[in-house]
């Protein structure tokens, strides 16, 4: 495809469902990407870890709020969580492996994801 979607579009898309004014603010109808007819992708997705911290994706960028979280998973293997008291702001197009945290550097684009995440996750 090359466009970004989330699986949280399957039911508002194919289902049909119902969804009052609101109560899905990250979801859109993109039956037509799903069938390859358009190429528009998403302008966000959010995701949720295993350790509930909601991820804001864009097309380039990846922002994680700030969480009190643990390094390392307790559950199983060492995976790292992703967790810091700082944001964490990714150009996935640059840093595909999220090793260069840009929040610092891109200050305009760091508001703009906090902005979108808060309305989005409060």
């Amino acid at each position: 495809f090359g466009s970004m979607l989330a699986q949280a579009q399957i039911s508002i898309t194919c289902d049909g469902v119902e969804v009052k004014e609101g109560d899905a603010p990250d979801s859109e109808n993109h039956l037509s990407t799903w069938l390859g007819r358009d190429k528009h992708p998403r302008d966000f997705a959010l995701s949720m870890a295993a350790n509930r911290n909601v991820v804001l994706r864009t097309q380039r960028y990846k922002y994680i709020a700030p969480s009190d979280g643990g390094p390392i998973i307790t559950w199983g293997p060492k995976i790292e969580t992703g967790n810091s008291r700082e944001p964490q702001l990714y150009d996935l197009s640059r840093s595909r492996y999220e090793q260069d945290n840009l929040a610092g550097s891109k200050p305009k684009v760091l508001q703009s994801l906090q902005q979108l995440w808060e309305k989005l996750c409060r």
